[in-house]
Parts: structure tokens; C-alpha cells; sequence
């Protein structure tokens, strides 16, 4: 519960990164709540100790894949177009995936 620490219950889930965080985007934060079968918009008083035990293995995850360089590049092309070095899964399918995070975002300009 450590990502949770000092947070109000009535603060939204997706609030636990981008108030804790430096760095850490809103849409990454909704994404590791997306993988760990979250609704981002949950208040924390909502939250179990087993719903929190998953984000938190979420974050780590995702803190891994970062250690690892392990990224995927993607890009969502839409009304709201934008890329990532993730896979946005809650976003569906992406449009174009790439081993470069420079090919994605030359494409997206």
C-alpha cells in the first residue's frame, strides 16, 4: 500500500502514480491499473489489500520492463492520436508497433 501512502480514500486510483511519481504519465498509470483488472476511476477506499497488492506488482512490472530497456514503441492513431514506449493495451490494438521509439514518433509528427 506504499503507492497509496498518505492519499486521501476518496482519491481516484488512477491519482496513486501521477501524485507519488516524478515522471510517471497519467496514461501509464491507467494502463498498469488496466493490467491489474482496475477501474482507474475507483476511490482508494474501495481498494483491498489484494487490489493493491496487484498494482503494486503491476508497477514493479513495469519498473522492470524500464530497468530492461525492454520497450515497445507503439502508435494509436484516432481522435486522440498518440505514442508510447509501451503497448497501451486499455487503448486496444495499436497501429503501428516499431523497435524504435524515434521511427514511432517521426511517424506521428
Amino acid at each position: 500500500e506504499d503507492l497509496a501512502k498518505d492519499m486521501p480514500k476518496s482519491a481516484q486510483a488512477n491519482k496513486i502514480f501521477i501524485r507519488n511519481l516524478t515522471g510517471f504519465s497519467p496514461l501509464a498509470g491507467r494502463e498498469i491499473l488496466f493490467l491489474s483488472g482496475m477501474d482507474p476511476d475507483c476511490p482508494l477506499g474501495q481498494i483491498t489489500k489484494e487490489e493493491m497488492d496487484r498494482i503494486q506488482e503491476g508497477f514493479d512490472n513495469r519498473v522492470r520492463d524500464i530497468r530492461q530497456g525492454s520497450f515497445s514503441p507503439s502508435l494509436y492513431l484516432g481522435s486522440k492520436s498518440l505514442y508510447h514506449a509501451f503497448p497501451v493495451t486499455y487503448l486496444g490494438n495499436a497501429d503501428q508497433s516499431s523497435p524504435s521509439m524515434s521511427r514511432v514518433m517521426d511517424d506521428y509528427l
